[in-house]
C-alpha cells in the first residue's frame, strides 16, 4: 500500500527520546498544530485500514496507534536533510495553507480504506506545506506479509545479547566463554560477573530479524557486564547486573524501504526497549551503531535439577530455567537451544554464556 506520494516514506517513525526530538505536544505554532493533527488522523486511518495480520515488518504504525502518532508527529517537524523531502513537513517556518489543511483533515476522515490503500492514492495533504501532488514517488508499503513484527521490548536488538564468543573463561583453568555445556556443580556462594557471550549465529539471526533485512551483517560487537549473583544454601538467590552492549551493523540501502540511512536509524530506535538507541549513517550503504545499557536487580528462590537451575523471582513470580556449570572458581550460567546440536557429541547450541568468578 502507498498512502501518500512522499519521497521519504517507508518505515519512517522516529524515536523521540532516543533521537532527542520533541513532539508537537499540543502545538505552539501553525506548523506544529498541523503536524499533530495530521499524525493523529493518519495513524487513526492507518490502523483502521490495516488488519492485524498485515502489520508485519514493513508496517508504518509502530506497536500502537499512540506510538504511531508520536513517531509521525516528530517526523513532520524534523528539519530535512539536503536532497530529502517529506511533503507534510512544515518545519523551518514553512507557510501552512489553511484551506489545504482543512481539506487534508476531511480527506483522512472520509476516505475509504480501498482508496487509502491504493498505490495510486494522491493526497491533498501534500499541498499543506507548499508541496505538490506530483512531487516524488511512493515509498514502501505499510501492510503486506512481512514478518518480524514491530515489537518494542521482546526483540533481540533491544536485549542484552553478547559478543560472538569474544569472552574468556577467566582464571582457574576454566574453559572459554561460549564453549561450556551445562555440567552442574556447587553454585552456593557469591559470584562476581565478568563476561558474557552470545553464539555468533544467534546474534546474526537476531540482527537480521530486528533490522528487517536478511542482508544485514554484524561488523563488530562488544559487551561488558558487571555485578554479582549470590546463591545461598537455603535455596534463595539475589542478583545485580549492569550491561553495556555496542553493536555495529552493515546493511544495503535496499533494506531501508527507500529511506536515507539517518532516518532509518531513527525509525529503528523507536522500536527498541528503553536503554537502546540506534543511529545509522552512509549514502550508498548504511552503517548502524547500536548501544544498549540496562541494569537488573532481583531476588527470589531457586531449585536444582541435574545441571539446570530454576529461578523464581520474588518480584514477578515468574520462573526461568537455565543450565549452569561450576569449574573451580568459575561459574557459567548458560542458555542453550536444545533444538540445535552443533558439538561433536551433538551437544545443544549455547545461545548465551554468562561467566562469573567466586568471591
Amino acid at each position: 500500500m502507498r498512502h501518500l506520494r512522499f519521497v521519504c516514506v517507508g518505515g519512517l517513525l522516529l524515536g523521540l527520546s532516543a533521537a532527542g526530538l520533541s513532539s508537537c505536544g499540543g502545538g505552539s505554532s501553525p506548523q506544529q498544530d498541523f503536524c499533530q493533527s495530521w499524525a493523529s488522523a493518519f495513524c487513526k486511518k492507518l490502523y483502521e485500514c490495516t488488519p492485524v495480520d498485515q502489520r508485519g515488518a514493513d508496517f508504518l504504525g509502530g506497536s500502537s496507534e499512540a506510538q504511531c502518532t508520536q513517531g509521525w508527529d516528530a517526523v513532520c517537524i524534523q528539519p530535512q536533510q539536503n536532497g530529502q523531502t517529506f511533503d507534510v513537513n512544515c518545519s523551518g517556518g514553512v507557510h501552512v495553507n489553511t484551506a489545504a489543511k482543512s481539506a487534508c483533515m476531511n480527506e483522512l476522515s472520509t476516505i475509504t480504506c480501498d482508496e487509502f490503500s491504493s498505490p495510486n492514492y494522491m493526497s491533498v495533504c501534500t499541498q499543506v506545506c507548499g508541496g505538490s501532488q506530483s512531487g516524488g514517488t511512493g515509498g514502501s508499503g505499510t501492510g503486506g506479509s512481512g514478518t518480524g513484527g514491530t515489537g518494542t521490548g521482546g526483540s533481540g536488538t533491544g536485549g542484552t545479547g553478547g559478543t560472538g564468543g569474544s569472552g574468556t573463561g577467566g582464571t582457574g583453568g576454566a574453559t572459554a566463554c561460549g564453549t561450556v555445556e551445562p555440567c552442574g556443580g556447587d553454585l552456593v556462594g557469591t559470584w562476581t560477573l565478568a563476561t558474557q557471550c552470545l553464539d555468533p549465529g544467534e546474534e546474526a539471526a537476531s540482527v537480521q530479524q530486528n533490522y528487517y533485512c536478511a542482508q544485514a551483517t554484524v561488523a563488530s560487537s562488544a559487551l561488558t557486564v558487571s555485578g554479582s549473583v549470590a546463591f545461598s544454601s537455603s535455596m534463595s538467590y539475589s542478583v545485580t547486573e549492569s550491561v553495556a552492549y555496542r553493536l555495529t551493523v552493515n546493511l544495503p540501502l535496499s533494506c531501508t524501504g527507500g529511506e536515507d540511512c539517518l532516518t532509518y536509524g531513527t525509525y529503528l530506535s523507536l522500536l527498541q526497549s528503553p536503554g537502546t538507541t540506534i543511529s545509522c549513517s552512509g549514502t550508498t550503504a548504511c552503517t548502524c551503531a547500536q548501544t544498549t545499557s540496562s541494569s537488573l536487580s532481583d531476588s527470589g528462590t531457586y531449585v536444582l535439577s541435574g545441571s539446570n537451575a530454576t529461578l523464581t523471582s520474588s518480584t514477578t513470580g515468574s520462573p526461568s530455567t537455565n543450565g549452569y556449570c561450576v569449574q573451580g572458581s568459575t561459574i557459567h550460567l548458560i542458555v542453550v537451544d536444545p533444538t540445535m546440536s552443533t558439538g561433536p557429541n551433538h551437544q545443544a547450541t549455547i545461545v548465551s554464556d554468562l561467566v562469573g568468578h567466586k568471591q
